[in-house]
């Protein structure tokens, strides 16, 4: 990939910096070699706690198992190479709990292959006051694992997340394996090269019920901007404090309600892939998350006789019925870090309603790709750091000029999908019209402004900034600005966006404005704020604080009003204090 140089923002007595130029990266050949896993030894499970057979066997499945014959199972054989942990055990119809993941990691983290330094910590507290934990894996880390020594070894980091509904155990099972491999078997090698922070169930409260969401009822999934659950925030301040170079997000996707309500059919594919792609988001980091990591996951899937494509879910309406990606909305995981400046990956394996069926070959689907990622990452680390550099750097050098996008739509086009017949299991295969998020077309765009003055009340909305890793800075002296306010011209109160995987979220109505902008010429007040766009964040800041889109602060009522927010559209000659 060949990469523009960006030109430096505008200077003023504002905070904003000046940026250095990026040299042209030339393209690297895709490394394609097949995923290789080691069988390790089986684990000892802890033991199980009271209540655990019950707590963890979700009484009422999203998707329950219907019209799966024999004819289907044999379609999907467990790999040659079997997987161990205490929900993986044969003998057992439920998976790991809570309890046991944190004797499984504890019991790694007392021994692993010389060199190799790993901690167990909290990294926050669920709903219901369950701990989440996670695992930091790194080798020769100075003075000590964590943010700090991280930071030192100048290695990236990649960030794995399982867990984050309930209902789909296997990406937390899967990750539990990921430490195994870390820390005993041959995935040691790489550590050489990243460090590992591993995330196995953000949603330990859902884990225990069976429920996809956390316990206010709200998607995980679609919460890493607003942050309006302590779970999605745990991740947040993990993510902002490490800034993982690559995010792996390991979920699993329905089987028995396939593409319906308009085909009665089976899921086929064995993994769904997906990058971040989100408006304003640097364009080097969709083009590595498909040519340097979705491109080579293929190819090893195929190695190993997994079939895959892109995420996606039915579409549309019964008269009109279509496919559609995953949506380009700046909430999700992968989403949000590809705002962040880095490479953010969904992968989704066959499996709700499952239950532990097939549960070593979905294991091993994830554990392939995983491998593919972690072996990505480390051969192409110095390319990646570029990639990230690059993008930040441009990000930066656009605030007062460049165009903003504020709201886009998927690609219409046609792609050929397969499915299963229900009991007969045959194969079905059709073109269909598919809406792709892969590119985007614009809607609605205006320009960018060189930041945005926030009134000193919206202190709910710069926590989640900061959050973020959005800086945020307070007005120390009261001084004049030329900005641009909000005028609404049109305003409703709609339903969030329908989730077309079954999940039964009940979050609260959203507003959806459209908006005009009004020249002013206001004063900032000592204590209110400003968000500059002159940092690496600004694409990531303006999801949060331009109005009118469905996922905005404003739509989801945490900022207070329009009038609340301002667009800065000249460069702030202010007198600003560092936030702690």
């Amino acid at each position: 990939m060949n990469f523009p140089k960006p030109q430096g923002p505008k200077s003023s007595q504002g905070p904003m910096r000046r940026w250095g130029r990026l040299g042209g990266l030339g393209a690297c050949a895709l490394l394609l070699a097949a995923c290789q896993t080691t069988p390790l030894p089986q684990w000892p499970p802890a033991p199980i706690e009271d209540g655990t057979a019950s707590q963890n066997q979700p009484a009422v499945p999203r998707y329950a198992l219907a019209d799966y014959s024999d004819a289907i199972a044999a379609r999907y054989p467990d790999p040659s190479v079997q997987y161990y942990t205490a929900g993986l055990s044969p003998e057992r119809s439920v998976w790991s709990s809570n309890g046991e993941i944190l004797s499984f990691l504890n019991n790694l983290a007392e021994g692993s292959v010389p060199g190799v330094q790993s901690q167990v910590i909290g990294i926050g507290r669920s709903q219901k006051g369950e701990t989440i934990h996670a695992m930091l894996i790194g080798r020769d880390i100075t003075p000590s694992l964590g943010v700090a020594g991280f930071a030192n070894s100048k290695k990236p980091t990649i960030l794995l997340v399982g867990g984050q509904r309930g209902d789909e155990p296997v990406g937390t099972e899967t990750l539990l394996v990921a430490a195994q491999q870390f820390m005993h078997g041959e995935w040691s090698r790489w550590l050489g090269q990243v460090n590992v922070v591993i995330v196995p169930r953000l949603n330990p409260d859902g884990a225990q019920t069976g429920s996809a969401t956390v316990v206010n009822q709200l998607d995980l999934e679609h919460d890493h901007l607003l942050l309006r659950t302590p779970e999605a925030r745990a991740l947040a301040q993990v993510a902002r404090d490490f800034r993982p170079l690559v995010v792996v997000d390991s979920q699993e996707y329905p089987v028995s309600n396939y593409l319906q309500p308009h085909y009665q059919g089976i899921a086929f594919y064995d993994v769904l892939l997906q990058y971040g792609q989100a408006p304003n988001m640097g364009s080097f980091i969709g083009k590595a998350g498909r040519e340097w990591f979705v491109d080579p996951v293929v190819t090893a899937l195929q190695a190993q006789n997994l079939s895959s494509h892109w995420y996606h879910h039915a579409v549309g309406s019964e008269q009109r019925p279509g496919v559609g990606m995953g949506n380009a909305r700046p909430e999700s995981l992968r989403n949000v870090q590809g705002l962040r400046n880095s490479i953010g990956l969904v992968v989704a394996s066959r499996g709700v309603g499952l239950q532990k069926t097939h549960a070593q070959r979905r294991v091993h689907s994830h554990i392939t790709v995983l491998s593919k990622v972690l072996e990505q990452t480390a051969t192409r680390a110095a390319d990646l750091e570029k990639v990230r550099s690059f993008v930040t750097r441009e990000a930066a050098s656009q605030a007062c000029k460049g165009t903003l996008v504020v709201q886009a739509e998927a690609k219409q086009e046609q792609r050929s999908v397969v499915w299963l017949s229900p009991v007969a299991g045959e194969r079905q295969e059709a073109q269909l019209p598919w809406a792709s998020t892969l590119e985007l077309r614009t809607l609605t765009q205006r320009p960018r402004p060189c930041g945005y003055l926030l009134a000193a009340t919206e202190t709910d909305a710069v926590e989640r900034l900061q959050l973020l890793g959005v800086n945020v800075l307070r007005v120390a002296e009261e001084g004049a600005l030329q900005v641009q306010r909000y005028n609404a011209v049109r305003q409703q109160q709609v339903s969030p966006p329908a989730d077309r995987t079954g999940i039964a979220e009940k979050a609260p109505a959203r507003t959806l404005v459209e908006v005009g902008l009004r020249p002013q010429r206001l004063n900032a007040a000592a204590g209110s704020y400003y968000v500059p766009m002159g940092q690496a964040m600004a694409n990531l800041a303006s999801a949060a604080l331009e109005p009118d889109t469905l996922s905005s602060f404003f739509a989801n009522q945490v900022t207070r009003s329009l009038d609340s927010v301002a667009r800065v559209v000249e460069p702030p000659k202010l007198v600003f204090e560092e936030l702690e």
